[in-house]
C-alpha cells in the first residue's frame, strides 16, 4: 500500500473533480492505493486484462476491512 501524502493528495483531488456531478451516495468516500500491478499470474486479471474481483476482494480482503473500521 502507498501512503505518500503527495500521491494521496494528487489521488484525492482528481477523484472529487471527476465525482463532482456525482450524488454523495455515489462517490468514493475512501481509497487505497496498491504498490504493485495486478497481474494475470497472480490470478487478478483475466488473459483480456479484466479485473477478477473476487480474487482482489479475497487477497486484500484485511485492508478492505481496515478501511470500514
Amino acid at each position: 500500500m502507498i501512503d505518500d501524502p503527495e500521491i494521496r493528495r494528487v489521488i484525492e483531488e482528481e477523484i472529487l473533480e471527476r465525482s463532482r456531478d456525482l450524488a454523495p451516495y455515489e462517490q468514493i468516500k475512501k481509497f487505497l492505493v496498491i504498490s504493485r500491478n495486478f497481474r494475470i499470474d497472480d490470478e487478478e486479471l483475466t488473459p483480456t486484462l479484466k479485473i477478477r474481483r473476487h480474487h482482489l476482494e479475497e487477497r486484500y480482503r484485511g485492508l478492505i476491512d481496515r478501511m470500514y473500521e
